[in-house]
């Protein structure tokens, strides 16, 4: 079954937003990463519960959008924490 059968407006997503589905997912995804990872969720968590096979995809992905691994966000943001 083809997801334009699901959600027949799935061609106009990347008219509306500049991203395919698939991008426009892992935006999404991502973008709950930081909310999690902020509430002390282990890394390999975040990834599963966002729907990665791996944590290593996640890391990937996550370095690539943020700069940093997840590991490192959560440092810095202790870090963060503790200086204030």
């Amino acid at each position: 079954m083809s997801l334009a059968i699901i959600w027949p407006g799935v061609g106009t997503l990347d008219v509306e937003t500049g991203f395919t589905f698939t991008a426009w997912r892992q935006r999404a995804r991502l973008m709950r990463a930081p909310e999690m990872l902020d509430a002390g969720e282990a890394v390999g968590t975040v990834a599963l519960d966002l729907g990665y096979s791996t944590a290593s995809a996640f890391i990937a992905v996550f370095r690539e959008a943020f700069g940093c691994t997840p590991s490192v966000y959560q440092r810095r943001l202790l870090e963060s924490h503790a200086a204030n």
